[in-house]
């Protein structure tokens, strides 16, 4: 049986820089009590997006890798913010910027790092379903569906 210590060593804190994420990150910062050690931040920039970002990008001459690391390096100096607030909470912490669909990049991020937890906001459109909440289509509902690993979704 795994006491607190074991239990949420390792976080992997999904962030899409929305309200709803910033609430997941208190969550993510009480689970220093409950063991924390490391959270690792990640952000998934959507294919979807990436696509409006060469759109725009290509304009000014670059090409597709230049567009990408232009776009990773962008994220990642918005990630700093939150990366500070974790670790005035004296836990460590690893930055990643993925590219792909977000709810794969998570579930791969969770497996590739080996997470005790994966905390993820959820926008709150889920559909009820009986006692369930049914997140059709939502991120947050396909990596529930596909993480083995445990999920907290923070409303």
């Amino acid at each position: 049986m795994l006491d607190n210590t074991e239990l949420f060593q390792k976080i992997l804190y999904t962030t899409d820089f929305s309200k709803a994420s910033e609430k997941a990150l208190d969550y993510v910062i009480k689970l220093k009590g409950a063991g924390a050690e490391e959270v690792i931040i990640l952000h998934v920039v959507d294919i979807s997006t990436l696509e409006a970002y060469e759109d725009i990008y290509s304009l000014k001459g670059m090409s597709s890798n230049q567009i990408i690391e232009t776009i990773k390096n962008e994220i990642k100096k918005k990630l700093e913010g939150i990366e500070e607030k974790i670790r005035a909470q004296g836990l460590k912490t690893k930055v990643l910027v993925r590219i792909g669909k977000s709810y794969k990049e998570i579930v791969k991020v969770a497996e590739e790092e080996n997470v005790s937890l994966i905390v993820i906001a959820s926008i709150g459109r889920g559909v009820k379903w009986g006692v369930f909440d049914v997140f059709l289509g939502s991120t947050a509902g396909k990596v529930v569906a596909r993480a083995k690993r445990p999920v907290l979704v923070v409303k």
